[in-house]
């Protein structure tokens, strides 16, 4: 996975002296997760005819015939387009359920959850907590949606 860093305008690589460098950490895996994929649709099975515009993520051109491996932006689409408010935190939750199943279908974790709560008018909180097989403890990190800047928040 290419580390990540959160920019509050879109995430960004990092590199180091002379290349790309490589992350295995929740933030990293989680950001691409949630924000990595095709806001607009998921990636469809098979390909389209040669020639045809894809409007997928290019990651998931070896697993199109494998949707549990792909990064598909359905935490995003829904975050971008699904108002906040207390009846919808459950569409959220699943969202970011189904941005991370490829975790257990790959055998990287054990166990996913995720909740979501409404910290202000407009902002929500997503933890997520991750159990892996090769670790004891669980590990988690949190992103921050600000409904109205359509954007992660730092706070």
């Amino acid at each position: 996975m290419i580390e990540m860093f959160e920019t509050l305008d879109g995430g960004d690589y990092v590199v180091g002296e002379d290349d790309i460098l490589l992350d295995n950490s929740l933030n990293s895996i989680g950001y691409t997760s949630f924000f990595g994929g095709n806001l607009k649709e998921n990636t469809t099975q098979g390909r389209k005819p040669s020639g045809a515009f894809y409007n997928d993520y290019w990651g998931n051109c070896d697993v199109f015939n494998e949707p549990d491996l792909q990064f598909n932006s359905n935490t995003e689409r829904q975050l971008a387009f699904t108002p906040i408010r207390s009846g919808n935190l459950g569409v959220f939750e699943q969202a970011s359920q189904k941005d991370l199943q490829y975790l257990k279908t790959s055998g990287k974790a054990s166990t996913v959850s995720s909740s979501v709560k409404i910290v202000n008018p407009g902002k929500i909180k997503l933890d997520v907590t991750v159990k892996q097989p090769s670790k004891t403890e669980p590990e988690g990190f949190t992103i921050f949606w600000d409904e109205t800047l359509q954007r992660l928040s730092d706070v």
